[in-house]
């Protein structure tokens, strides 16, 4: 089972969002704009990360939450650890199930947000609230004040060409094990990074569910 043909995926991908951003991705396209960039989150993320670390060095609670938050402040890519952290791009799966886990596991709008809602509530916990809400910017202080559906996008017809792999492994290779771990009935929880958008014309919508959120609670 290949596949792709003629330079065309011949299988969905999918990737995994939320409420925060579907009307931007219909409006320019799945990568078309970059969100966590033109906010300032991954800048205000590792603001408030080098905060921690010079503040908070004496406290034993920190070094039991640093290293949650380490590789998502260097923004660290797989050539460097074993996971990938970095959220400059937009990235797809053939694996239906990790997409719908990242866009559940993101009730805040995003993976990166939901880390730094929790970066955040560290520094509640360790008594230094007023000095998290001097960092993050008052827009993305409200946006982190609510919750926002899961979304996933079922994407068709991706060109090879539109791709290259998360890792920077050889794509062709990849391509290949996937193609040989698909026709068995496994799915690798490998992933693609977008070099170019994907239009709306070229993708479908499914919402997973909807939160219910209580008024008054939460971090802001």
């Amino acid at each position: 089972m290949r596949i792709t043909k003629n330079g065309i995926f011949t299988i969905p991908l999918y990737h995994g969002t939320t409420s925060l951003f579907i009307d931007s991705i219909r409006k320019h396209g799945l990568g078309g704009k970059s969100p966590m960039e033109e906010l300032g989150i991954i800048s205000v993320f590792k603001e408030l990360f080098e905060f921690a670390e010079t503040n908070f060095s004496g406290y034993s609670k920190w070094q039991k939450y640093r290293e949650r938050f380490r590789e998502y402040a260097a923004q660290a890519t797989p050539k460097a650890t074993k996971y990938n952290f970095s959220h400059r791009g937009t990235y797809i799966t053939c694996y239906r199930g990790l997409a719908v886990k990242y866009a559940v596991e993101s009730p805040c709008g995003s993976e990166l947000l939901q880390q730094l809602n929790y970066l955040a509530i560290a520094f509640n916990f360790l008594g230094h609230r007023e000095s998290a809400v001097k960092i993050v910017p008052t827009k993305i202080r409200e946006i982190m004040s609510k919750q926002y559906d899961p979304v996933l996008l079922e994407l068709n017809e991706v060109y090879v060409d539109q791709v290259e792999t998360e890792t920077g492994a050889n794509k062709e290779k990849q391509i290949d094990d996937l193609s040989e771990a698909l026709s068995h009935g496994v799915f690798p929880p490998w992933s693609f990074k977008l070099r170019w958008c994907h239009p709306k014309t070229r993708f479908k919508e499914e919402l997973l569910g909807t939160r219910r959120v209580e008024n008054g609670k939460g971090m802001w």
